[in-house]
């Protein structure tokens, strides 16, 4: 009865916190909801030219035609997360109830200011959860033997998915869906590895070759053409702004690191500088416990697999955003582009947690180690609940009154 509480209770806060979120929309939220207002698919499809993959916006048509309204659609793939987050949380850190994890992602305000726009995003990071669950299982079947079938089918058909919802998936999920695929060192699984990866990417892949007939570029656009903010996209300017993107969602209490936060003058206040302070002291001395930890030979054996699929799905995200966008001609960084990651960074940071709490130790010496990892636990809830409910208050009482 208690966990259906919980459920019931979550399950309200992010349907309020979704449904008093405003603000404009972005350029490609009107063409995504353009597309799903359109009565006949064939239609959509053309307006929608090939600048994007059209997966998600063929999702929003769908719902549409049986009365689901594109904002009940996100809520919908949201909770889809949350869900996928259990089983992806007691893979990451078994030692820890997934409650927390999933409690704590749910209070994020970063959700909220993404989910209120209709982009991929929505549908792609429930996509990347489903490839990270798949890749762990065709895993643990390379070392009991051979992955069966389905498992190897369900990944691929998730890949293909991503990369139809997102150009960006073909640099960031299909490497790791390879990876995973391969099996273990030495297993000479390299055609099993290949063969997926064709067929994850043929979809994608006549989209893109329909573009270049059509269009002239396989995105639809010249992406290397010059732009009037090429000074915001140099390599420099791409780091300082994911720096600044991190900083503002994960630790500032001001709003979404959108671009008009970004661009501008925007300096963090005096509270949002101490909780970034503390944030970083407590990031440091869980790095402190965590070596500690196995430097004394009392951590449970590292699984460098798994740490090294959640550094591909959260650092790496971020890596390939700083490398696109150098090379080509988006647009500036901000919040929605490294939104994505921040599941598996949580996911991470847990599973540094989980692996802390299995050493061993106890009394004293167990307390202090994982101390850091409790306090930053805290921190970043209370941080992200007083954005979220910050952001709520402005239009819960503009509808009660």
């Amino acid at each position: 009865m208690s966990r259906l509480a919980v459920a019931v209770g979550l399950t309200s806060f992010v349907v309020v916190a979704l449904a008093f979120q405003g603000g404009d929309l972005s350029p490609q939220s009107q063409v995504n909801l353009a597309f799903a207002a359109e009565s006949q698919y064939d239609e959509a499809l053309a307006g929608l030219g090939h600048r994007w993959p059209p997966l998600y916006p063929s999702l929003l048509w769908a719902a549409a035609r049986v009365g689901i309204a594109p904002e009940t659609t996100n809520l919908l793939l949201f909770l889809v997360t949350l869900a996928a987050l259990v089983p992806a949380a007691r893979w990451a850190a078994p030692a820890v109830h997934p409650g927390f994890p999933v409690v704590l992602y749910a209070a994020c305000a970063f959700n909220y200011w993404n989910l209120h726009q209709n982009v991929s995003e929505a549908l792609l990071i429930p996509l990347a959860l489903g490839v990270l669950l798949l890749a762990e299982r065709c895993r643990r079947g390379d070392l009991a033997g051979t992955p069966s079938a389905r498992d190897l089918a369900a990944l691929t058909a998730l890949a293909a998915a991503a990369c139809l919802t997102r150009y960006f998936a073909i640099f960031w999920l299909l490497p790791l869906v390879a990876w995973s695929a391969a099996g273990p060192p030495g297993s000479r699984r390299l055609p099993r590895a290949g063969a997926i990866l064709a067929i994850a990417a043929a979809p994608v892949g006549l989209w893109m070759a329909h573009a270049r007939s059509v269009s002239g570029h396989v995105t639809g656009m010249d992406r290397f053409a010059p732009r009037s903010f090429d000074t915001l996209t140099t390599f420099t300017a791409n780091l300082e702004l994911t720096a600044r993107t991190l900083v503002l969602d994960w630790f500032g209490t001001a709003g979404p690191a959108s671009h008009a936060a970004l661009r501008g003058s925007w300096q963090p206040s005096m509270l949002d500088a101490g909780l970034f302070a503390l944030a970083s002291a407590s990031i440091v001395a869980c790095g402190v416990a965590g070596l500690r930890a196995v430097r004394a030979g009392t951590a449970s054996p590292p699984r460098p697999r798994a740490a090294g699929l959640l550094l591909g799905f959260s650092a790496g995200h971020v890596g390939w955003v700083v490398l696109l966008w150098t090379l080509g001609n988006n647009d500036p960084i901000y919040s929605r582009f490294l939104y994505p990651s921040y599941v598996f960074f949580l996911l991470a940071g847990f599973h540094a947690y989980s692996n802390v709490k299995l050493c061993g130790d106890s009394g004293v010496r167990a307390t202090r180690l994982r101390a850091p990892f409790v306090a930053l636990f805290a921190l970043v809830l209370a941080v992200q609940a007083l954005s979220t409910l910050g952001a709520l208050w402005p239009a819960v009482a503009r509808a009660g009154g």
